[in-house]
């Protein structure tokens, strides 16, 4: 392939037009295929209307008017790079309807893959799919299409879109996010070429979560903003100011503090200053739903950690690391000391720990004098905050190991 090729991109909804017109304006040649036959004759009159991003598909008339682009059903067999943009609905049950990108797959299948074996072609899904849909599901399908060697003809690459209503042309050439997977070494290259942009290659779980993950979190902003603004109101709190307040804070606020996976939140102030929230709202009658929710999630996350390590049925547990943030020598309200709780209420395990992190004192816990003397009489570790010194210990540990907070990442 050189670096301009021929594109057809499957799907002329929103995603699909603003990916066909950077690849247009990019000097690739493209095409869009479209079952529907209403968008097809739409596009074909100028009429416009059926899309939210009317000015997109102006420009790509443009295209058409210099006979550079088109909108087909049924497109010529000769394409490098397939794309495929088709809608992936909801379900009432809430599961994804894969069912439009899976009949997108087995058309290029047989119009561009089978008719052109001596030919690689490259399969570009953009649709949003659950986490594993590439591996389980759709490498599957190819082996079925195509038969076992399938890779030897295809190049696979999932590369999420994340386009916004109103900004989807500009978020097309910048998105927020630039990552993809693929099946083959080196597809970095080849879709630079294809949209100038630079991305990064990431697992394929990865790439197919990244968007959940994002909007999920960006729904929950909004909510949760308009929740705490929701009871200051009640208390005649001039909301603009303390939204300015709030956001000027860029050590915690709006930062990555508190983004990144790990274990529970505990200590004195969060689990006290969510009480006192949910007080205030429940006095004024407000309902908060996301602030009441918090702790129970909190305390789901430390019950789905005594499952896991219950799975294995240990026999002797030792836990380091029992404050609940680095450096916090209190063990008041740790969530690693409630997991050790439901460890021994829940089972016949025996749990230990280390006689220089029990400065409060507990029965609950049976005492080692030294890491390696606790190591030495245990089947599972479990880690909570853990200073560099103790990590470096670990490896004459052949146990099991739990790192709630990712320690050895």
């Amino acid at each position: 392939m050189s670096d301009r090729y021929k594109v057809q991109v499957y799907g002329m909804g929103v995603v699909g037009a603003c990916t066909a017109l950077q690849c247009l304006e990019l000097g690739h040649q493209v095409s869009g295929v479209e079952v529907d036959r209403e968008i097809r004759r739409k596009f074909k009159s100028n009429d416009f209307s059926v899309w939210s991003e009317s000015g997109v598909y102006s420009r790509l008339k443009d295209f058409s008017s210099e006979k550079k682009f088109e909108i087909v059903e049924d497109p010529p067999s000769d394409a490098d790079i397939s794309i495929v943009c088709v809608g992936t609905p909801v379900k009432q049950s809430g599961k994804k309807d894969l069912s439009f990108l899976f009949s997108a797959i087995k058309e290029i299948c047989k119009k561009q893959i089978n008719q052109n074996r001596k030919m690689k072609h490259t399969i570009v899904v953009r649709s949003t799919i659950p986490p594993g849909t590439s591996q389980k599901e759709i490498f599957k399908l190819l082996e079925n299409e195509l038969g076992y060697e399938w890779e030897e003809t295809v190049c696979y690459i999932y590369l999420p879109e994340f386009l916004r209503e109103g900004q989807a042309l500009e978020d097309t050439s910048r998105p927020a996010l630039q990552v993809f997977s693929s099946n083959q070494r080196e597809r970095k290259k080849l879709l630079g070429e294809l949209f100038a942009i630079d991305f990064r290659e990431v697992a394929f779980e990865t790439a197919e979560m990244i968007k959940y993950y994002s909007n999920s979190f960006h729904a929950l902003k909004v909510a949760f903003s308009n929740e705490v603004a929701s009871i200051a109101h009640q208390y005649d709190v001039d909301l603009q100011e303390l939204t300015e307040v709030f956001l000027s804070d860029h050590q915690l606020n709006i930062s990555e503090a508190y983004l990144r996976p790990g274990f529970a939140y505990g200590g004195a102030c969060l689990p006290k200053d969510l009480a006192c929230i949910n007080r205030l709202a429940a006095d004024k009658n407000v309902v908060a739903p996301i602030l009441s929710s918090i702790a129970n999630s909190n305390s789901e996350h430390i019950r789905r950690s005594a499952e896991a390590i219950l799975s294995i049925n240990p026999k002797k547990v030792g836990i380091i690391g029992l404050g609940f943030k680095p450096k916090a020598k209190s063990l008041r309200n740790s969530p690693v000391v409630e997991l050790a709780h439901q460890l021994k209420l829940s089972s016949n395990a025996r749990v230990l720990a280390l006689k220089d992190e029990l400065r409060e004192g507990d029965a609950l816990f049976e005492v080692a004098n030294s890491l390696e003397s606790l190591m030495s009489k245990i089947d599972v570790l479990v880690l909570g905050h853990v200073d560099r010194k103790k990590l470096a210990s670990l490896n004459s540990f052949d146990g099991v190991i739990f790192d709630l907070n990712q320690n050895l990442a």
